[in-house]
């Protein structure tokens, strides 16, 4: 059996195609586990009347808004498959996806799967793939092939493997304790904790170049995810990766965790001046100074080789290493205009 867990918070638009698309997956030994986290729209009554009308296969979980961490956390205590599959409620899954993935667990009962996807933006779908190879990954072929580029994959800002959970289906055994395990403080790329826990602890792995999950990245406003708690959390975060690469002790995991802390300090301080919300300039200056000389952002930045990064990168964390702040702030100013300027140009371009 396989436990679908779909978290549900201001998804009502996409709800149903989603829902529909796992009802739809071509197998009868399954089950979809619904988790109302809260909604205030009307998730909650669509999920009570797919539960009334699939009563076998679906049940539904109605609790206050915890969060997306908590919501899953939920959603997997009420299972009991061996094989889980956690979706998120605004994306869908291919044609057949769940009798794809049964068939692959039939054959080789491995600890995880993960598959390639599709991008679907402005009304197309746009294939992607992860850069490790495919194949079926005993503990050596993990060491030599999966690990050394699992976080990093050696191009900044890109996975080996994506620390999204929506595309890999995991061992009830194999995810559980990892998933269980997630700080719930952890409010960007928490994914990941679980991700790469669960894939040291996996002993057989399928990379899979099926293309069975619809991600959307439509284009949203600019006010929709300005998080102002999102660098305390990115500590808990790295905090949270090297205990488990220390505990694991499996594959050192360090350095790639270094770049992987890089990656989301530069999201933290692009975001100040990229989406818009009512921080003043000087708050602006404040955080950014204290992002910028922080001791772990600091380390990170003395143990990795800054010249193997794009050369807009280097400049940034140049600047940081050289305590430039006001120059810090002119040139990722100058980064968010030139991305902000390029979103309306293509928002233009379309009408």
């Amino acid at each position: 059996m396989i436990s679908v867990i779909v978290p549900m918070y201001k998804a009502e638009r996409f709800l149903p195609r989603c829902i529909d698309s796992i009802i739809e997956g071509d197998i009868s030994d399954y089950e979809l586990i619904l988790v109302d986290d809260g909604s205030p729209d009307n998730c909650g009554q669509i999920a009570d009347d797919y539960a009334a009308r699939y009563p076998r296969n679906i049940k539904v979980i109605h609790q206050e808004n915890r969060g997306h961490t908590l919501a899953r956390q939920a959603g997997f205590k009420a299972s009991r498959g061996d094989y889980i599959w956690l979706v998120d409620s605004d994306d869908y899954l291919a044609p057949r996806a769940l009798a794809k993935v049964a068939r692959l667990i039939a054959e080789h009962r491995p600890d995880i799967i993960t598959f390639d996807n599709y991008f679907d933006m402005r009304g197309r779908s746009y294939p992607a793939k992860q850069s490790v190879p495919q194949g079926v990954f005993n503990r050596p072929g993990l060491m030599s092939d999966i690990y050394p580029r699992m976080i990093y994959s050696g191009n900044f800002f890109y996975f080996g493997i994506y620390a999204a959970m929506w595309n890999k289906i995991f061992r009830r055994s194999i995810i559980e304790p990892n998933l269980m395990a997630v700080d719930p403080k952890v409010k960007i790329h928490e994914d990941g904790l679980a991700t790469f826990a669960a894939f040291l602890d996996a002993k057989k792995v399928i990379v899979s170049r099926q293309k069975l999950y619809h991600y959307r990245k439509d284009n949203i406003s600019l006010t929709r995810s300005y998080c102002p708690e999102q660098f305390e959390g990115l500590l808990v975060l790295a905090d949270s990766l090297e205990r488990i690469n220390r505990q694991k002790n499996i594959y050192d995991l360090t350095e790639q965790i270094n770049f992987y802390l890089l990656y989301n300090i530069y999201s933290v301080i692009f975001e100040e001046y990229y989406f818009r919300h009512s921080k003043r300039m000087r708050e602006r200056r404040q955080f950014i100074a204290r992002v910028a000389n922080h001791p772990r952002v600091l380390g990170a930045l003395e143990a990795i080789d800054l010249t193997t990064l794009p050369l807009k990168y280097q400049k940034f964390f140049g600047l940081i290493k050289e305590n430039q702040i006001d120059q810090l702030i002119t040139y990722t100013r100058r980064l968010a205009h030139q991305k902000r300027t390029k979103t309306l140009a293509k928002k233009i371009f379309r009408r």
